[in-house]
């Protein structure tokens, strides 16, 4: 049996916060706050419970310029 961690696939990022843009649209289909998120730098959006858009960043992959010395 093959386990992986959400960490080790950057799937669901290690920074999470409300969106700040998101509209209070009904947010049902995958993808659908991906655009907000992305405008205000996050690697991408999750909808969750209905109305409320949650964006991640995706961190340890060394893309975050402060996270390096």
């Amino acid at each position: 049996m093959l386990l992986l961690s959400s960490e080790d696939l950057g799937s669901y990022g290690c920074e999470h916060q409300r969106s700040s843009t998101w509209l209070n649209e009904t947010c049902i289909n995958r993808g659908t706050c991906n655009v907000p998120c992305r405008k205000e730098g996050f690697d991408n959006g999750t909808c969750r419970s209905y109305f409320t858009c949650i964006c991640s960043r995706n961190c340890g992959d060394g893309s975050n310029p402060a996270s390096i010395s």
